[in-house]
């Protein structure tokens, strides 16, 4: 079965950095700066995600630069 990206958006992130919003997760380019928590947060942190139609995942996949999620696939 092969991976596919899915259209979706962002509905919660629980605290974000200004500089890193959780809007940055719904594209990857180089230009991406990706998601990050606001300093000094509460963990865990949890971010929501709404599909434009009913999905069936089995994984969902992220990218990590240190402590950053750069993007979903």
């Amino acid at each position: 079965m092969s991976s596919a990206r899915l259209k979706y958006r962002i509905v919660k992130c629980t605290s974000e950095d200004p500089e890193f919003p959780g809007s940055e997760l719904l594209s990857h380019s180089s230009q991406t700066k990706g998601w990050q928590s606001a300093r000094f947060c509460d963990f865990p942190q949890e971010i929501g995600l709404q599909f434009e139609t009913p999905v069936h995942l089995r994984q969902v996949g992220y990218g990590k630069i240190f402590t950053r999620v750069a993007g979903i696939n």
